[in-house]
Formats: structure tokens, C-alpha cells, sequence
């Protein structure tokens, strides 16, 4: 188990370098309607995604790949507060060296769905894939979604 883990991080480590380095880090608030998004986080900061999901479940719900540079308290939340009533969720698994925890969260809109996970030393990566699952409205649909690491 121990060296899926290891070989795990080693790949996302390296997609996260290919995509833009450890040079400096992207800005606390970014936008995108990409359908895979690469990013990383350190401790003692947050990653604020304003994410608009141009097509309907599951073709426009998008997938987030984030490097976690350290150990500390990680905290995954989507929050989707501009129109009440529609289905959203969060699906994944955050991986380091105090295990693989999965994330599972539904509800809501005009509400926050959040989990809090462990993140051991040597850091670990974060897979979510994430979205409004039905919407009488039609799309484009947008939330916004949160990675942050405390110390």
C-alpha cells in the first residue's frame, strides 16, 4: 500500500511541476471552466476556485488535481449560493502519508459542502471531481470551490 502511495504522488507531483512549476504560486482566487485543473497548495494557504460549468452532468463537471506540499488540516468545500434547489456534489479521494480518505458530499445549492481530512508529513494529493447534477435552469452553472491548508 505503501508504494502505491508513494508512486501515486510521484505522478501527481510530477503533472503538477509540468503544469506550471513550484515558481510562483498561482494567485489565492483563480477562475476556470477547464475540465481538469491542476494546482497545488502549501500550508497556510487557500485556493479559491470560481468554476462555471458550461454543459450538463456529467460531460461539464470538472475534475481538480491538487499537490499538497506539507502536512496539516485540508479542508474541501464547494459552495454554490446563486440559485437554490439545485443537486451539487463533491467526489473524490485525498492521499498521504496518514492514509486515503474519501471525499463524498451531496446536497443542496444555496448551501456548503465541506470536509475536513488529515494530511500527513510529506504531503499528498487531492483528486475531486465535482458539479451541479441536475438544474432546470440551463447551463452555464457556477460555484465555487476551496482547498485550503492549515499548518
Amino acid at each position: 500500500m505503501r508504494n502505491i502511495q508513494k508512486v501515486i504522488f510521484i505522478l501527481v507531483s510530477a503533472l503538477v511541476l509540468s503544469s506550471g512549476g513550484l515558481g510562483p504560486l498561482k494567485s489565492a482566487e483563480a477562475q476556470t471552466t477547464q475540465l481538469f485543473n491542476v494546482s497545488e497548495v502549501i500550508p497556510g494557504q487557500t485556493q479559491t476556485i470560481d468554476v462555471s460549468q458550461t454543459a450538463v452532468f456529467p460531460l461539464g463537471c470538472q475534475q481538480f488535481f491538487v499537490g499538497i506540499l506539507g502536512a496539516g488540516t485540508l479542508g474541501v468545500s464547494l459552495l454554490k449560493s446563486d440559485r437554490a434547489g439545485d443537486p451539487i456534489f463533491m467526489v473524490g479521494i485525498v492521499s498521504s502519508s496518514a492514509g486515503t480518505v474519501p471525499v463524498v458530499r451531496g446536497g443542496v445549492s444555496n448551501g456548503m459542502l465541506s470536509q475536513i481530512i488529515t494530511v500527513g508529513p510529506g504531503g499528498g494529493f487531492v483528486w475531486v471531481w465535482s458539479g451541479v447534477a441536475f438544474s432546470p435552469a440551463d447551463a452555464p452553472y457556477a460555484y465555487q470551490i476551496r482547498f485550503s491548508l492549515a499548518p
